[in-house]
């Protein structure tokens, strides 16, 4: 079953481009989540960068919650 949905993104921007090979094969996502990647963003604040968190803060996060 395919679906399609809105895709919020943590910092605004121009999407720039869209990686065709994801589009084809989607279950790379999931069998390599950290090689692989959906779009490519022009930041239009930079600055938003420094409030997100990396891999460990986010964990911390959840274990609060």
């Amino acid at each position: 079953m395919k679906a399609a949905a809105d895709l919020y993104t943590p910092v605004s921007g121009e999407v720039v481009a869209a990686n065709a090979e994801i589009l084809a094969a989607p279950e790379q996502l999931n069998a390599a989540p950290y090689e692989s990647w959906l779009m490519r963003i022009r930041m239009s604040a930079p600055a938003q960068v420094a409030a997100l968190m990396d891999a460990d803060a986010y964990g911390a996060y959840r274990n609060i919650k």
